[in-house]
Formats: structure tokens, C-alpha cells, sequence
């Protein structure tokens, strides 16, 4: 009779606990939204014209990192403007921050959300494969190990299998922002750098400044 107690006991507090991590996660804070999409403009940059995102890319980019034939796609015009592109950025982030919803991935505070978000923008329709990474593992797991999101977070700094020193850089700014003030601030910064520096002997890094939430 007792271990049925406490069966049931197990029971009422696990279907609590779920419906309140439910009520929780059924919509990202406006703070949240916005931080993300300020970073990925730092980040990204604007572009009013068509460029390639590396030497030797066929897709063609403009706004915030976003493919020409998808700006197209959406507005109708080749007419690039500031008012599409920041209604493009909204829409995109609001995009994979649904995503993330779905698969239950939810981040401490507004800068651990738009570091994650910077990542998942900057891959591009790719979070299915982002979730079969240990990053994506820990980042909903055991969060709390920094120094191992710092490790598996560089291993985005590729190009065709090759560390490439604009995307480490990237990556380097995020995880910046990721741990902006965690109690071990000025320790992981040192490991961030450190950790991209293993991975070419030519990174330049410039800093961008943390957006203050």
C-alpha cells in the first residue's frame, strides 16, 4: 500500500511538473525575439546588393544574410529595401524560434537565446542536422557545462569540412553573448578565443559589443 502511495505521489508531481514547464515554453518573451534579431544584424551585416557569402559560392545574398532567390520569392521584386529585409529577419527568426519550440529547446536568458539563434540563422534551413550535434545535446541537456559548448560550438566554424576564419570569428561573438554575465565570465572568454585559435594560426577576431538586455 505504501509503495502505491508514493507510486501515485511520483505520478502527481511529474504531470505538475510537466504542464508547468509546458505553460513555460508556449511562446519566446518579446526581449528574447528582439535581442536575437539585433545580434544576427551586428553579426550578419545589411546588404542592399547581391554578393557571395564566400569565394567560389554560387547563391547569391542580400539584407541579412538571406538568398536573393528567396527575398524574390517572398516580396515579389529584386527591389531590395531596408523595410523588406528587417520584415525578412523578423519573419526568419520567428521562423526557427518555433522550431525551437518544438523540439523544447529553451535557453536560460535573452543572450544564451540570440547566440543560439545566431547559430541556427547562420546555417541556413539546417535544424535537423543541428540536432543530431552533441552541441544541440547539451545546450537542452546538461547546459550548465560551459566548456563543452565552447568545444562543440567551434566545430560550426567550417566551410566545406575547413576551419574558416570569418565563421570562427562568428562563433567567437556568439559565444561571447552566450556566456555575457555567467559567474565564470572572464575564465570562458579566455577558453572561447583559446579554442579558436587551435583551429587557425591567422584568426583575427574583432570583437562586437555585447547588446546590454
Amino acid at each position: 500500500m505504501k509503495i502505491l502511495f508514493y507510486f501515485l505521489l511520483l505520478l502527481f508531481v511529474g504531470c505538475d511538473n510537466n504542464q508547468s514547464k509546458q505553460q513555460t515554453i508556449t511562446q519566446i518573451e518579446d526581449n528574447n525575439h528582439l535581442y536575437a534579431v539585433e545580434l544576427i544584424k551586428q553579426l550578419e551585416g545589411y546588404a542592399n546588393k547581391p554578393y557571395n557569402a564566400y569565394e567560389g559560392g554560387f547563391a547569391k545574398y542580400v539584407c541579412y544574410g538571406n538568398r536573393v532567390d528567396e527575398y524574390k520569392s517572398m516580396y515579389n521584386t529584386y527591389n531590395i529595401t531596408k523595410e523588406n529585409c528587417d520584415d525578412m529577419i523578423n519573419r526568419k527568426v520567428d521562423e526557427y524560434e518555433q522550431i525551437m519550440l518544438k523540439d523544447n529547446l529553451i535557453l536560460e536568458n535573452a543572450n544564451q537565446h540570440g547566440a543560439v539563434l545566431s547559430l541556427i540563422y547562420n546555417i541556413k534551413n539546417n535544424y535537423s542536422a543541428f540536432k543530431k550535434t552533441r552541441l544541440h545535446k547539451y545546450l537542452q541537456y546538461n547546459p550548465s557545462n560551459k566548456k563543452a559548448i565552447i568545444k562543440e560550438w567551434m566545430e560550426f566554424g567550417k566551410v566545406n569540412n575547413n576551419y574558416d576564419d570569418a565563421l570562427l570569428a562568428r562563433r567567437v561573438n556568439e559565444l561571447i553573448n552566450f556566456i555575457y554575465n555567467d559567474e565564470n565570465e572572464p575564465e570562458l572568454k579566455k577558453i572561447i578565443v583559446e579554442e579558436a585559435k587551435k583551429h587557425s594560426q591567422t584568426l583575427k577576431i574583432e570583437f562586437v559589443e555585447v547588446i546590454d538586455n
